[in-house]
Parts: C-alpha cells; sequence; structure tokens
C-alpha cells in the first residue's frame, strides 16, 4: 500500500508560509486522528462492524484478491477480481474469476428466488444446492479465495452467531488511522479463526471493511489445528457409525498424526489480501441476482453432499485428506511393487472400494470429511502409477517418480 507524499510548491521553489501551515495542519490531523482512536477500542470497532453489517439491508462492491504463496519451488502469485451483491434475508450473487500463472477460471455462487447455485468453470458444471444457502456459500467459498465467506458470513443471517467478527478476531489491537481509497480507516489486527494473523482496513465513518489481510502459515497451524479431545474424536466416531471403543479411538489419533506429519512438508506460506471497492447500498431486486452459466455448461446433482464448507480455510483441510489417501496408496502400490516381482497392478482410472480391493487397502482409510474413496483414483502399468485425488474442483495428483501435478500442491 503506498503512502501519499503531499508537497506544497510555488514555481518549484517552496514556500516558508506555506510549509508551516502544512506542518500545522499535518499535526492537527494527526492528533485528531489519535483522538479518534482513543474513543473507541478494537473490540468496540468490531462490535460496531458487527452491528454495521447486521443493519444494512442491501450490499454492492466490487474487489479484488491477491494471493502471494511462497513454497520451495518459488513464489507464486494469483489475482481475482469478483463483484458482489447482497440483500437480506438470502439473496445473493458473488462471482469471480481467477487468474494464476498456469491457470484461469470463473465462478459464482447465487440466489435469486430460493434457489442457492453453484457454478465452476474448471468443471464445466452448476449445480442446485437444493435450498441450503450456508452449503452454497461454503462450497465456493474455497475455489473463490474465501470472498464468498468474509462479508457474507457478516451479512446474511445464515450466519451463526459465532462468526460475529468481534468473536472471530482474538486479541484485537488498533495497529494505526490510515487512508484507503480515500477513506479514513481504522486498522485493526488480531489471530482469527482462519490465520495466525488478521488485519482489517474498517471504515471510521461507515464501519464497513474495505481491506482483509490473512497471514498463511499452514505448516505451523496444522499441528494446532489438528488436536481432538476425547469428546471430538467420540462425536467423529459416531458420525462415522462406529462404537466409541479404545481401539476405534486410537485409529482416528493415529490419522491425525497421520495429517500432521504430512502437512509438515506442505510448507504453504503466504497472504492473502481481499479488497473491496465501490462498495454501496443500493436498491434491489430479486432480478439483480440472476447469473447466466455459459451456453452448453451442464447442469449437474451434488456430489459433495453431507458437508458444509463453511470456513475459508477448507481447501487446506480438504487437502489434508488427499495428501493421507495417496500416501495410503503410494504405500500399498509399493508393497504391491515389492510382492510382485518389482511390478505394479495394471490399472485404467480404478478408483472406490475396486482400488482398495485390488491394493488391499481397508476402505476405510481413504474415507474422510470431505474426500471417500470414491475421490481417488489409480492409473497404472507395471513400471509407473499416477495417483489423482479430487475434492469439487481441485485436484492433487502425484505420480512414482514423486513429481507433484494438479490445482493443489505441497511444494515439496
Amino acid at each position: 500500500m503506498q503512502n501519499a507524499e503531499c508537497r506544497i510548491q510555488n514555481g518549484g521553489a517552496r514556500c516558508p508560509s506555506a510549509l508551516a501551515v502544512s506542518v500545522s495542519m499535518a499535526f492537527l490531523l494527526f492528533v485528531t486522528a489519535c483522538a479518534s482512536a482513543e474513543e473507541l477500542d478494537a473490540k468496540q470497532i468490531l462490535e460496531k462492524v458487527d452491528a454495521q453489517y447486521a443493519t444494512i439491508q442491501t450490499y454492492d462492491a466490487q474487489g479484488t484478491i491477491v494471493e502471494d504463496m511462497n513454497t520451495p519451488k518459488g513464489a507464486t502469485r494469483s489475482e481475482t477480481s469478483f463483484s458482489m451483491r447482497l440483500k437480506k434475508p438470502n439473496l445473493y450473487l458473488i462471482s469471480y474469476e481467477k487468474k494464476a500463472p498456469e491457470s484461469r477460471r470463473r465462478g459464482a455462487v447465487w440466489n435469486a428466488d430460493a434457489k442457492p447455485f453453484l457454478y465452476r468453470s474448471g468443471v464445466n458444471a452448476y449445480w442446485n444446492i437444493e435450498g441450503n444457502d450456508a452449503r452454497a456459500l461454503g462450497d465456493a467459498t474455497g475455489d473463490s479465495s474465501g470472498v464468498a465467506f468474509t462479508i457474507p458470513s457478516l451479512f446474511l443471517p445464515v450466519r451463526n452467531p459465532h462468526r460475529a467478527l468481534a468473536n472471530r478476531i482474538a486479541a484485537p489491537k488498533l495497529e494505526k488511522i490510515e487512508m484507503l481509497d480515500g477513506e479514513e480507516c481504522y486498522v485493526i489486527s488480531g489471530s482469527s479463526t482462519v490465520s495466525k494473523k488478521q488485519t482489517l482496513w474498517i471504515s471510521s465513518k461507515r464501519f464497513l471493511i474495505l481491506q482483509s489481510i490473512r497471514l498463511i502459515d499452514l505448516p505451523r497451524e496444522a499441528p494446532e489445528s489438528s488436536e481432538m479431545t476425547d469428546q471430538e474424536v467420540e462425536e467423529t466416531l459416531k458420525l462415522m457409525g462406529e462404537d466409541p471403543t479404545q481401539e476405534h479411538k486410537d485409529g482416528v489419533r493415529a490419522k491425525v498424526k497421520h495429517y500432521r506429519e504430512l502437512m509438515k512438508v506442505a510448507k504453504l506460506t503466504g497472504t492473502i489480501c481481499e479488497h473491496h471497492m465501490k462498495i454501496s447500498t443500493p436498491e434491489l431486486a430479486p432480478r439483480d441476482f440472476m447469473f447466466t452459466v455459459p451456453e452448453g455448461t451442464e447442469l449437474r446433482e451434488p456430489s459433495l453432499g453431507g458437508f458444509e464448507m463453511d470456513e475459508p480455510d477448507y481447501l487446506w483441510r480438504a487437502m489434508r485428506e488427499g495428501l493421507v489417501g495417496a500416501g495410503i496408496i503410494r504405500t500399498a502400490l509399493r508393497v504391491y511393487d515389492a510382492k510382485h516381482d518389482r511390478k505394479y497392478p495394471t490399472l485404467t482410472a480404478a478408483k472406490g472400494y475396486a482400488l482398495a480391493k485390488v491394493l488391499g487397502v481397508n476402505a476405510e482409510e481413504l474415507e474422510g470429511e470431505y474426500l471417500n474413496p470414491a475421490s481417488f483414483e489409480v492409473t497404472s502399468t507395471s513400471n509407473e502409477y499416477t495417483i489423482k485425488a479430487s475434492w469439487g474442483a481441485e485436484t492433487y495428483i502425484i505420480d512414482h517418480l514423486g513429481i507433484e501435478h494438479g490445482t493443489c500442491l505441497t511444494g515439496q
């Protein structure tokens, strides 16, 4: 972000009196800004933001998201442009286009008449999400780099109480007051549910968020987020339909430990900057929330059923399961190779329980919150193989040489 530098000049030379006035005015502005900051602490500012989004009835904005990620293979940058329209209680249209070094994709999530839809260009398909707004917005969150979560989770009534910004930002600190897009902004930072440090630029007049920067430090966050209490383990087993025996509990904890070990090699760090511009609260009608999918786009039945990806870091959590499953399959292929005269099985797009049976894998080991045995696919010959894990429009692909492909890479 660039700081404005103001100069007062007269015929190319500085005017002493004008300079004195400039310094005096700057001092007065600084004192005024500090006095304004002292009126409210960071927590109170966040509470006012929550109240403002709860009060306004419509929201219209355009913006950008810039993701700068660092891996051992080098730095990468992707840029997403988006437009957003919201109207209480449940009308919304969020469309976006993401440009990465080797890919470009578009997407949208919308509800114009109590029928939420999701569109993704990467798979040339769209889905009716069966009247579930929380799931529609959740499913779009990762694909949109978080834009389907940040403001909609504060504005739309489908949000849960814990999503209030004042509850979401831990130990908030008012860093400074700074101008952004011609508006005076409170700059507040703290740890959040999605980042160990999140910084917000909040309009001091409108109490709306103009910009959010999230720090991504995946391998350091993963171990803490993976710890599970006895109650959480038992609830997980209940969802899996398993009895909470000690053996099953140990099995769940072993999987979690495996997740942590795999995420240690991911080494994904960087920042995500989400910038909202041209924010207004106009009159909006249902027709303003219609989205027309490109001709030839296929309407599909929802294939990710049974969960709501309602946090912007869901992509990383799904990726964990993809890495775990791929690791299990790689190990099984090596065991098969050792038992069959150094030859892998011959498979063509084998997946699901059939794949597990060929490799002697317990299919339950490939079951997760986001992925299941059908999410994994193997194509192999006697001397090489390729493993593919898929979730939504995202893929993680690795071959027998350990070379990665797909939309999600660990950066090993």
